[in-house]
């Protein structure tokens, strides 16, 4: 499943011409196995990526202003900053580690706004996000779009073909049409002479001068 989501195996050009660089493709043919595999950790990431508790995004965040900003604004203060980051802060407990507190610290010598947080922590979630997505679109093999055989494409032609020189009959008076009327020349109608096509016509005179038929409507 690993190089089903790998770029060194299914990387493609985002562009024909390829400069626009290359993204990735889900790859085709998957046997089931390898589908079922992807599903359910789709699923694991999907719960491993909801949003943390405030317990832990408090303790966190607790934590890190001990080590940026000790003492530098009052208790009242700074634990009213930090109940508002972990009240608004939407990562999973991923971003709320020792590693990733470490990595806080070292960034900010103070003690991060929520946009700077922010945008720290979902650096740090959006590799895992494209991952899902990537697994997301894991599916199986596509079957092959049908193909006419050659005995359907000439089968298929035969008819057409037997259509229009039925119409061509129809056309040289040699054949009625549907209505029961005859071209002779110079388009006389010998027959039932119909009405002319106009919105006037019922549904079914309509449809029996085209040859067709026409479909129960409700009444007014």
């Amino acid at each position: 499943m690993k190089s089903a989501i790998a770029d060194s195996l299914n990387l493609v050009p985002a562009t024909l011409d390829g400069e626009s660089g290359h993204v990735w493709q889900p790859p085709g043919n998957l046997p089931a196995r390898i589908v079922d595999e992807a599903k359910r950790a789709a699923q694991a990431l999907e719960r491993a990526l909801r949003p943390a508790g405030a317990e832990i995004k408090g303790r966190w965040l607790s934590q890190l202003a001990q080590l940026v900003a000790p003492g530098r604004d009052s208790a009242p203060d700074m634990l009213a900053r930090i109940n508002a980051m972990a009240r608004d802060l939407d990562h999973p407990p991923l971003c709320f580690d020792d590693e990733t507190r470490i990595i806080a610290a070292r960034k900010f010598t103070f003690f991060p706004s929520f946009a700077e947080l922010a945008g720290l922590l979902d650096g740090i979630r959006q590799p895992y996000r494209n991952r899902l997505g990537r697994l997301r679109r894991l599916g199986p093999a596509q079957q092959p779009e049908r193909t006419e055989s050659d005995e359907e494409i000439i089968a298929r032609r035969q008819a057409m073909a037997a259509k229009l020189g039925e119409l061509g009959q129809m056309l040289r008076g040699q054949r009625q049409w549907p209505d029961g009327s005859v071209t002779v020349a110079g388009e006389e109608i010998v027959g039932p002479r119909p009405k002319p096509l106009t919105v006037d016509l019922t549904p079914e005179e309509l449809m029996a001068r085209v040859g067709g038929y026409a479909t129960e409507r409700d009444e007014p």
